[in-house]
Formats: C-alpha cells, structure tokens, sequence
C-alpha cells in the first residue's frame, strides 16, 4: 500500500502542530516549589504561588532582620519576583501618605480588611498596616513585585492584594498579634 505525498501532508499536520505546542509549552511552568515561609514567616501557599514567574530555580535572599524589622527578596531564576518587609513599630502609619512608596505607584485603598488593618493597593505594591495591643508593636507589611511578569494590571494588583491581605495575617498569626 502506498501512501500519497497529500496523505502524508494532511496526516503530518496535526503531529506537527502537536510537537510545536509541545515546545511551545515547554519550560513555561514553575519547576520550584513554592516556598511555606517567606522571610521565616509560614506563608498561605496558595496566595504566594501567583505572584511568582514560571521558572526553574528560586531563591530567598534576605534583606536584613533586627528586632523591629524582617525583609526578603525571592528570585526566579536570578531575576526579582518579590520583595517584602515587615515592620513591628509603634505607630500606625498611613499607608496613603503621600511618604510611603505605594503612594507613587497609582494607589487605592484596600478594601474588606478586618477592623484594625488599613491598606494601599499599587500598581506592583501594597502595604497594611495592622493594629497589634501585644506584642505591643503594630504590623506594617509591604510588598513590592516585578511588574514585568504579569503584563495584566488589573489582575496583578488582584494578585499582589489578596497575597498581602493573607500575608499580614500569616504575620500576625507568627507573632501571636493580637488587637
């Protein structure tokens, strides 16, 4: 039996733009794990996971720790995907001030945050602020991510929130934080 050349075309197609979708695909998902801390924090997993980049290697590195202050950033790759810092202070500050970062990166509040907790949400940051009667010391997280690796505004300031609503209360959970 023999096959014609057209045959061949027509049956090869489809093999064909199967192996190119395959290549396509391929390298084009996370071969890390996501982390379960962040800065020695256990974090929400799931909240973490869409802030960061399709790769094969992450990194923490840490940013500096004191007993007021504990700061990370996370690599894909060797590229920066997150950075975080979380501050224990006395004060309350306004995450809207015209001094905090967020407030230069087209800011808005954060809404639903339980009482106690003021928000900014940027365009690639966020900060809350979280009363905390004991330990004695507010939570001030902020956040900050690459841009770059989710092109859609809308959906990463979606993510880059939800990430520090849950976040602030893997915060306030580790220190025993209560209002």
């Amino acid at each position: 039996m023999r096959i014609a050349p057209r045959q061949v075309a027509r049956l090869a197609a489809p093999l064909v733009a199967l192996g190119l979708t395959a290549t396509a695909c391929g390298g084009t998902e996370k071969e890390y794990a996501v982390p379960e801390t962040l800065c020695g924090v256990p974090v929400t997993q799931e909240a973490l996971d869409p802030l960061l980049p399709d790769g094969s290697e992450l990194m923490e590195q840490p940013q500096g720790t004191s007993a007021s202050k504990n700061s990370c950033k996370l690599f894909v790759d060797k590229q920066f995907a997150l950075f975080v810092t979380v501050w224990q202070v006395t004060d309350y500050p306004d995450p809207l001030d015209s001094k905090e970062h967020v407030a230069l990166d087209n800011p808005s509040v954060i809404e639903g945050l339980p009482p106690g907790q003021k928000g900014a949400i940027g365009d690639e940051s966020a900060m809350i602020t979280a009363r905390c009667t004991a330990p004695d010391k507010n939570v001030v997280l902020e956040v900050t991510v690459n841009g770059s690796f989710t092109k859609d505004v809308a959906q990463r300031r979606d993510d880059v929130e939800r990430f520090a609503k849950a976040f602030t209360g893997d915060v306030r959970a580790n220190l025993n934080c209560t209002e």
